[in-house]
């Protein structure tokens, strides 16, 4: 790979060239002189120097580019770069690697000996990830490091408990102590959602609303337009802390009867031995678990048909609104509920239904969560991916420590 800097002017042209193929803006040199105005021999040359440096690749492809040329399809090199993501759960690590074109290399899991939101802990992620980095010594550079993390992470990759903005520790500060390339952080949730959204269950859906029913919270990403919903304090999209129930049981939050009173494993769990204490003449058993009674919904199962229905009916108090104010009309729900099979999207989807405007209700999906529980590394890794691309850091050149928000 070629390695000589490039001058001011052929660098940004050069990044402007690798950004619109990554978008899969421009496939061909006539694309991207459409799409920047700069002339074919200009973007001929600016291709050239970006082949021979390993960060293009040409195929030929169908069509012509001339009288007598057959098209080459332009792409980027599956050496030019990696990513590692990295998915913070506060008893687990999931790492993952991902080549240039967004597809996963390797994946590890463990558990996470250091569950706190500190200092140590940030530094202890940073080792994990320069570990994962060097797994292989012979593949593409690391080029950008991703982390989702439980709670809540501001803009500025502050990572701090709700209600504790002052103890934040600045992640994304401590992670450039360690890696010299683009570095992203942000809320596991929202990193799931970014997953889903590019190569999972939302893949053809703009507008997208993520809801993630965990063992003891609720967390949601929302993308409207294929933009992402972020907030400087990095606290939005909280449908978790939403009102569902009059006077309801406390919640985290401090205010009483939110949906993740009512919608986590551990709450469902609780009313399904309610229910099951109210009419005992069922087969399930508190001590089989809630994965067995949602596997028995899905095969008609009373108990846990009732126990969907007033999920759906919490979920549906929750989201005819935030449907209502984005317009992200699929629905992704994710969470191991989604062994009741088609249960809860078609219950869920019936509910909303007559309550959306009917512009809303007509384009309104509900489905289940595609990708794997790593999802929320994988979602890291391409946006790590993003800000190495829009930094020019697949390009060989010499460049600063780097910190890119979300």
């Amino acid at each position: 790979m070629v390695s000589t800097p490039l001058g001011p002017a052929r660098a940004q042209h050069a990044r402007r060239v690798v950004r619109l193929v990554h978008r899969g803006e421009a496939t061909t040199r006539q694309d991207i002189a459409d799409a920047t105005g700069m002339s074919p021999s200009l973007v001929s040359r600016v291709t050239a120097d970006l082949v021979r440096r390993g960060v293009l690749r040409t195929r030929s492809g169908r069509g012509s580019e001339g009288p007598g040329r057959p098209t080459e399809r332009l792409d980027l090199h599956p050496d030019a770069g990696r990513t590692v993501g990295v998915q913070v759960a506060r008893d687990r690590l999931a790492v993952l690697t991902c080549d240039v074109a967004g597809r996963p290399l390797d994946t590890w899991e463990e558990p996470n000996d250091a569950p706190g939101v500190t200092i140590d802990a940030v530094h202890r992620l940073a080792e994990r990830i320069a570990a994962a980095a060097r797994y292989d010594a012979s593949a593409p550079p690391l080029v950008g490091v991703g982390a989702a993390l439980h709670d809540v992470v501001s803009a500025d990759g502050g990572w701090h408990v709700a209600g504790h903005e002052a103890d934040a520790v600045p992640v994304r500060t401590v992670l450039a102590e360690h890696f010299d390339v683009p570095i992203v952080v942000d809320d596991v949730s929202r990193a799931f959602a970014s997953a889903e959204h590019r190569f999972g269950a939302g893949r053809d859906a703009p507008d997208l609303l993520y809801l993630f029913l965990g063992r003891d919270g609720v967390g949601s990403g929302i993308f409207a337009g294929d933009a992402a919903l972020r907030t400087a304090t990095g606290i939005c999209g909280e449908i978790g802390h939403v009102p569902v129930v009059n006077d309801g049981a406390p919640c985290s939050c401090g205010r009483r009867g939110c949906l993740e009173t009512v919608a986590t494993h551990r709450a469902l769990l609780a009313r399904a031995r309610s229910l099951r204490d109210d009419d005992p003449t069922g087969e399930w058993q508190p001590g089989d678990g809630l994965h067995a009674l949602l596997a028995a919904t899905a095969e008609g199962d009373p108990l846990g048909r009732r126990l969907v229905e007033e999920l759906a009916d919490h979920l549906c108090a929750a989201l005819d609104g935030a449907i209502a104010v984005t317009g992200a009309t699929t629905v992704v729900l994710g969470g191991d509920v989604r062994a009741s099979g088609g249960t809860l999207p078609g219950a869920l989807a019936r509910r909303l239904r007559g309550r959306l405007l009917r512009s809303l209700a007509d384009r309104l999906q509900v489905r289940w969560a595609e990708l794997p529980p790593t999802a929320g590394a994988h979602g890291m890794a391409l946006a790590a991916l993003d800000a190495a691309v829009d930094a020019g850091a697949l390009i060989a050149a010499p460049r600063r420590k780097k910190e890119v928000a979300m």
